[in-house]
């Protein structure tokens, strides 16, 4: 029986995943505002299949863990959210497609539905220049 994750773990789990199904999609330059971002993972949250596998994360909380996600070790992608929400793949040479696959293969979440929730979350994201 595998041990249920923490919600620091969960939280990581979930950037990850989220940072890689936005890369997966070719989205690469997003808006960082902290209303906007957190209703859209809202609303991408209420909708995916998979969010009762996380049973500590509260949607409101995701800009603070997004946020943390490019100084945590071990990550295969965060996010930057300096003047963009821009998603990046942390190990070194590694494509999204490579980073993606071994991070499935630790999440237990088939890949479609990691792209699934990015699509969700960027659907309901603005659409304007900066």
């Amino acid at each position: 029986m595998a041990r249920q994750k923490n919600k620091d773990q969960q939280w990581r789990q979930i950037i990850q995943g989220l940072a890689l199904g936005c890369l997966t999609l070719g989205e690469v330059d997003l808006p960082s505002s902290k209303i906007e971002t957190e209703f859209a993972f809202a609303y991408a949250w209420r909708r995916w299949s998979f969010a009762g596998e996380f049973p500590s994360i509260r949607d409101r909380d995701f800009f603070i863990y997004m946020r943390k996600s490019p100084r945590r070790e071990s990550s295969y992608a965060a996010f930057d959210a300096q003047s963009r929400l821009t998603p990046y793949v942390k190990t070194p040479d590694w494509e999204v497609g490579q980073s993606l696959d071994a991070f499935v293969e630790d999440s237990d979440i088939p890949a479609t539905e990691w792209v699934e929730l990015a699509r969700l979350f960027v659907e309901r994201l603005p659409r304007y220049d900066t």
